[in-house]
Order: structure tokens, then sequence, then C-alpha cells
């Protein structure tokens, strides 16, 4: 599947963002007094958030841990779900927020301009 990350920031209070979800990537280690170093390691995909002492972790969920439930989060689509239940992240009328995808597009259009004529590159 493809790498994809959600965040939410507040950029006047943290400049990095408060709570993530990375849906594949590096295993981030929990830096956490008392826990083994296998427990520390949580392999992608996981959410980050900070815990009651300031030190930010990584954790799964229940639908993280279950292969079929993980296997289905590949899915862009539904993983955004996810992440809006597991943040709370909810529009006014305690709905979830929609986000509408569209494959195959970047977005704007492109030209047969090239950007670069008439630039020299040394």
């Amino acid at each position: 599947h493809d790498f994809f990350q959600f965040k939410l920031r507040y950029k006047s209070f943290v400049p990095a963002p408060f709570f993530r979800f990375d849906s594949d990537g590096e295993t981030h280690r929990n830096k956490v007094d008392g826990i083994s170093l296998e427990e520390s390691q949580i392999t992608t995909p996981h959410f980050h958030k900070f815990n009651e002492n300031g030190i930010e972790i990584a954790y799964k969920t229940d639908k993280l841990l279950d292969p079929k439930e993980s296997k289905a989060l590949e899915d862009i689509n539904l993983c955004i779900i996810h992440f809006f239940h597991e943040s709370n992240t909810r529009l006014k009328d305690d709905d979830f927020p929609e986000i509408k995808i569209q494959s195959d597009t970047l977005g704007f259009k492109m030209t047969k301009e090239d950007p670069n004529q008439n630039i020299d590159f040394l």
C-alpha cells in the first residue's frame, strides 16, 4: 500500500503535530521507564500522541492489532475515518468529517509549456 500520514497540529501551541497517524515507515521506540525493549517497539501502522508526562509515544488501537482490520485500514478512505474516531475529531453536528480523494489526479491542470524554458542550468 502507499504511505500516508494524518496529523493534527496547533502551531501556536506546539510546532510539531500533537496527534499523528503513520501508515508505514520505521518502528517507533517508546522511551518509557519500566517496560521492556520489546514492548517499547511499536511497528507501523501506529498513532502518535503525548502521554500525561508530555512524552511522545506511539501506540496501536485494537483495530490496528487485528490483522484483518489492519489490512482493511490500508485503504486511506477507511483509515481517515479511524483517525477521526481515534482523535475525536468531529463536526458541529457531531458527525465525523469526510474527505474525498480523487485518485489519479494532481489537483491542477498540466500545460504543454515547460516552466524551465529559457533557463540555463550550470
